[in-house]
């Protein structure tokens, strides 16, 4: 059997192609195979892959102290795989493991990919029948905006903004207009993002690449400023954005990773002068600040919920699929223009 897997290296994509044969190689005794229904891509944070700018391949870390340093990490010129999540079907398992068999279609963990091969940890759950399989996809958004939502300790009835309005920054939006009945003031530079903001309900949307937009809104029609800001615009100006819009004693969640290379960061003006709090997100980080009470289980099962509720549907977040045979070309065509939410493609 022949597997094609998307990666990069030096800065491009393409498919690696693999033979394997479940029942002679040994080392996929142990393993889950999968043939994937769909997959997706994490594609804002891949973009710093493929450009060589992610700074854990960059730079080794040091897992004890979370430091890092100087040195290059060890899979710095290797290729590195695309895609962070898959839906597929189970067409060979370990023996003994009796929760997950052959014929489960599962939501797993994994790169983008024909076949899949996994450990028990690395599948999330089976997939339900009466739910669409690509809403399984937003998972992984959803588990970052529930972490942001609680590490920012908001309150019923506050007012907030959403700087960045990818899946993340949507997904958030959804859940905040169930949750509370404060303002949403969604924030993006892309008009088609801010319309899909307005229909989910945000209360206003504001346009940065107008540059009078924030500041009209900060002394004409909000002189408070607002209560908490997320940022999940994975850019500096972004940070310095949701700086801007937050009251005094407000709070900035800090949801993305930023790139250095174009860092300059505003730390005078309203952050000096209002004295904000910026609080780092991120939830896949253990142990949380409220642990044992919390871990990522918890944020796991409630990021499960909320798939299966019917109040919840992400259909504007996921508008099209793509056939995985052209990968490589939407992928390459979404980098210079940035316009898919959630990159998903579908295996035949």
């Amino acid at each position: 059997m022949i597997n094609k897997k998307l990666f990069t290296k030096n800065k491009k994509i393409f498919f690696l192609k693999e033979n394997f044969l479940l029942k002679k190689d040994l080392s996929l005794k142990n393993k889950f195979c999968t043939k994937n229904i769909l997959s997706s891509c994490k594609h804002g944070t891949e973009k710093w892959i493929i450009n060589q700018k992610a700074h854990w391949i960059n730079n080794k870390r040091d897992k004890v102290s979370n430091f890092f340093t100087s040195k290059k990490h060890e899979n710095f010129n290797s290729a590195q795989p695309l895609g962070n999540m898959i839906v597929g079907k189970i067409i060979s398992s370990p023996k003994g493991v009796s929760r997950f068999k052959n014929g489960d279609i599962v939501l797993a963990y994994a790169g983008a990919a024909d076949y899949s091969f996994l450990n028990f940890e690395d599948i999330i759950c089976k997939v339900k029948k009466d739910v669409p399989y690509e809403k399984y996809l937003c998972f992984d958004p959803l588990v970052f905006a529930i972490g942001a939502l609680r590490d920012s300790k908001f309150k019923y009835g506050d007012n907030v903004g959403i700087v960045g309005l990818g899946a993340i920054g949507l997904v958030t939006l959804s859940i905040f207009k169930k949750q509370s009945l404060g303002k949403i003031v969604a924030v993006d530079l892309d008009r088609s993002r801010l319309s899909i903001a307005k229909k989910i309900g945000a209360d206003l949307i504001l346009d940065v690449s107008k540059k009078k937009e924030i500041e009209h809104y900060r002394t004409k029609l909000d002189k408070v400023g607002l209560d908490v800001v997320f940022d999940f615009s994975g850019s500096v100006s972004g940070l310095n954005t949701a700086i801007s819009l937050c009251k005094y004693n407000g709070k900035v969640v800090a949801g993305s990773m930023y790139n250095e290379a174009n860092s300059d960061l505003k730390l005078g003006k309203e952050f000096h002068w209002n004295n904000i709090k910026i609080i780092s997100s991120r939830a896949v980080n253990e142990p949380y600040s409220d642990y044992p009470s919390w871990n990522k289980n918890r944020i796991f099962n409630i990021a499960l919920k909320i798939i299966d509720s019917k109040n919840y549907q992400f259909k504007k977040i996921i508008l099209k699929k793509f056939l995985f045979k052209d990968a490589i070309k939407i992928y390459k065509k979404n980098i210079k223009n940035n316009k898919i939410l959630k990159l998903i493609f579908l295996h035949r």
